[in-house]
């Protein structure tokens, strides 16, 4: 009776820190794919076919890149889109976000694009655009573009502050939580290693159950992700207007966007599902092999187990 009375409280909290690694390991996933590092991955997973159902969008983007003296080829709407999901580009768009967010967070609501940064970003794409344009790039070309894509533009009129007016009082309430984002995933994470710490601590006497526990909470966390893919393929407009929410802009251009993020999201926190999946399932393995019950080893004068 009194085994049993001891049992309990250990099972308890065996649950509980269990339960607090499974929260933290979901929180920890959201905000890691909410990160704007992960801006060039998302571009790369995203259907921008939406965009080109205007019939005057690619007519415009051809016009635009046709008109260029140094292209020495025919430029179509699909290689501007295979141009726009090679790993270089999509990181150099990716660091204009960042500039944006990073002017944001110093509160320089005077900042824009400037031709010189646009220089430097077409100088590290050069091999991409020596392919889209078919000629080899030249620093007087790099100069032109720079020049031509901030009179298409007109990134002077795209500062910090006339991106705030025009989204609206929805994002700038939102501001300061954007502002947090960057630090939650660290304190979520932060908050995650700790308690699979006390768990191997507080099962010290026989790790096994500290894999076991560590390993329901990761596969757990991991396959709620993973059925999030699965929703999505079954329903995508459910994860259109989730996104949509969460963008907080209004209009219909505003719901295209959300709707081609919506798969980019969805396919990182696929891949995150995967990993935590993968994780729990070692994990449950590693406890199985290392119980000694299961191959028959344990004594048998052994008649209760301290999980």
């Amino acid at each position: 009776m009194e085994s049993e009375v001891k049992r309990h409280p250990n099972i308890y909290i065996s649950i509980l820190l269990c339960v607090l690694l499974f929260l933290f390991s979901c929180a920890f996933t959201v905000f890691l794919v909410l990160r704007l590092d992960n801006t060039a991955y998302i571009i790369r997973n995203t259907d921008i076919s939406w965009f080109m159902e205007d019939p005057r969008v690619p007519y415009y983007i051809e016009h635009q890149l046709s008109g260029l003296p140094f292209h020495e080829t025919e430029i179509s709407v699909t290689a501007v889109e295979d141009f726009v999901k090679t790993r270089a580009v999509s990181r150099g768009i990716g660091s204009v976000i960042d500039r944006y967010a990073g002017a944001l967070a110093r509160r320089n609501y005077d900042y824009y694009l400037t031709t010189d940064e646009i220089f430097d970003i077409s100088k590290s794409i050069e091999p991409e655009l020596n392919d889209l344009f078919n000629h080899h790039m030249t620093d007087d070309d790099h100069e032109y573009l720079a020049r031509i894509l901030d009179d298409i533009i007109g990134f002077s009129g795209l500062t910090v502050g006339d991106i705030l007016y025009d989204a609206g009082p929805d994002i700038q309430r939102a501001i300061p939580y954007l502002a947090l984002s960057p630090y939650l995933f660290v304190f979520a994470g932060l908050l995650g290693v700790i308690t699979l710490c006390v768990i191997f601590l507080y099962h010290s006497k026989k790790i096994s159950g500290a894999f076991l526990y560590a390993g329901i909470a990761f596969l757990l966390s991991g396959l709620i992700f993973l059925t999030v893919r699965v929703i999505y393929g079954a329903d995508p407009l459910l994860f259109v207007y989730a996104l949509y929410a969460l963008v907080l802009f209004t209009g219909e251009f505003a719901l295209g966007l959300s709707g081609a993020l919506a798969e980019g999201f969805v396919s990182l926190v696929m891949w995150y599902g995967i990993a935590f999946t993968s994780a729990g399932a070692l994990s449950v393995a590693a406890y199985f092999v290392l119980s000694r019950n299961l191959f028959g080893f344990a004594k048998k004068n052994e008649m209760t187990t301290q999980i």
